[in-house]
């Protein structure tokens, strides 16, 4: 079991200007997540249900240069329908512990998309130094081109 107060956090803030559940729905819908996902590094979802649910297990593919990636498979451990759902890594590789809360909330006009990213690379000193000279700087950018790419198709 990995200590959780060793974990990198990331947490990030996106408001559309659209209706909570069509946010939500948008996004349990595979087939909508190659519409805001940047063009690199090269994200591969495989083994792709139709959509998110409870217990449901897909993997990642992870590239930074072409055909050489690192992959890992995922479990939808907890739903609440057109309110939040986690994902978490259920396979060894790349990170010794990740888990993916996406939560959204409706204020008004608008939807609140909160990721709340908890994760530990492995490789102990050099995970951590990677971590802080790459990797979350890289999760930011990933948040950001996504929360751009969500304003223009729901705003």
């Amino acid at each position: 079991m990995v200590d959780n107060a060793d974990c990198t956090v990331i947490k990030y803030v996106t408001h559309v200007r659209a209706n909570n559940n069509d946010v939500f729905q948008f996004h349990i819908r595979f087939e909508n997540i190659k519409k805001i996902m940047p063009p690199y590094p090269v994200v591969r979802i495989l083994d792709v249900p139709e959509k998110l649910q409870q217990g449901v297990k897909f993997a990642v593919g992870l590239f930074f240069v072409p055909l050489i990636g690192i992959y890992w498979e995922s479990r939808i451990v907890e739903f609440e329908e057109n309110r939040r759902f986690v994902d978490k890594q259920v396979s060894i590789a790349p990170f010794k512990y990740w888990t993916h809360e996406h939560l959204f909330e409706q204020d008004e006009e608008f939807c609140i998309i909160t990721d709340r990213v908890r994760y530990k690379l492995h490789f102990g000193l050099f995970g951590k130094i990677v971590d802080n000279l790459f990797f979350r700087h890289s999760m930011r950018l990933f948040f950001y081109y996504r929360s751009i790419r969500l304003k223009k198709l729901f705003n």
